[in-house]
């Protein structure tokens, strides 16, 4: 923070929020802690006026942009997430939507989108300052020179790491985007096909209500995970698994049972030829979808015998 190395550590729930400073170089120290209300706004508000009375932020030219910039500049680009995050159970999905994009625009780095949008120029090798304010951020490398680590100024006891593919939120919500699609064309071919569907032989008619049941168990589960999971109170997060958790968390389970049998059914689609070969190649689909959507829930912890 403004040129300084600190050493911080924080913690904090709804009820309280504490944080540590030290300044080796200075030998200053700084603890505060405080009770409820916006703690953890408060002590970086105090840090902050604390250090630029003390210890301002000089002035730094930014350099110009060039080709060569922008090469160096694009290794920094993409998807990173914090280390400090749960692995083994329920609460991993909660990293899931806590990860930052960075992104290249002019030879600068990019925060965000829109009116909240932060920019960042290069100072120096793996350090960049924020244009028209004074936040940095920074960057960790391995002995190949590729970018490993981000680090931010504003949350120092916090770093963060290149997020693999498989992590990525924007990954997963390609392919649920794409899956979501396929489920909601069943419940309009579903309407479109009422009477086709109707005369169709009995073991035809339970495979395409096999696909219909499917296709709204899995757009109901992923609506009820965004609405129940990602609204949960953070001491419940914290402390317990909700009545309303241990139920939604059975509907991931209901969903692998519905994907099985619509593998299952897959087959025999293809083996007795049944219909179109457009109509079989989309029954396919959203039978992967489906799989697609389980391994979702899989990957995030949120399948019921993953309640950690």
């Amino acid at each position: 923070m403004n040129g300084l190395r600190i050493i911080s550590h924080g913690g904090a729930d709804t009820l309280f929020n504490t944080e540590l400073y030290l300044v080796p170089d200075k030998g200053i120290g700084i603890f505060v802690s405080y009770s409820g209300g916006e703690g953890a706004t408060a002590a970086v508000g105090l840090s902050k006026t604390f250090f630029d009375r003390y210890y301002p932020l000089k002035d730094v030219d930014l350099p110009l942009s060039t080709g060569e910039l922008q090469d160096s500049v694009n290794k920094y680009s993409g998807f990173y997430q914090f280390t400090r995050r749960n692995h083994s159970d329920i609460d991993k999905f909660y990293s899931f939507m806590s990860q930052i994009s960075i992104a290249v625009l002019d030879n600068r780095l990019t925060i965000g989108s829109g009116p909240e949008q932060l920019v960042y120029a290069p100072v120096e090798t793996n350090l960049f300052q924020e244009v028209g304010g004074t936040s940095q951020i920074g960057f960790r490398t391995d002995t190949s020179g590729e970018v490993t680590h981000l680090l931010l100024d504003f949350l120092p006891s916090m770093p963060l790491e290149r997020a693999p593919l498989i992590n990525q939120s924007k990954f997963w919500f390609t392919l649920i985007g794409i899956s979501s699609f396929l489920f909601i064309t069943v419940l309009l071919g579903f309407v479109y096909r009422k009477r086709e569907i109707k005369v169709m032989p009995k073991e035809q008619k339970w495979f395409i209500r096999l696909s219909l049941v499917t296709s709204v168990w899995a757009l109901l589960s992923l609506v009820v995970t965004f609405v129940v999971v990602l609204n949960m109170d953070l001491l419940d997060r914290l402390s317990r698994i909700t009545p309303e958790l241990s139920i939604y968390l059975v509907m991931p389970i209901i969903l692998i049972t519905l994907t099985v049998a619509m593998i299952i059914s897959s087959f025999f689609i293809w083996k007795n030829s049944y219909w179109t070969l457009l109509k079989r190649v989309h029954y396919t689909l959203v039978a992967l979808s489906a799989l697609i959507t389980c391994l979702f829930y899989y990957h995030w912890n949120l399948i019921g015998w993953q309640f950690g």
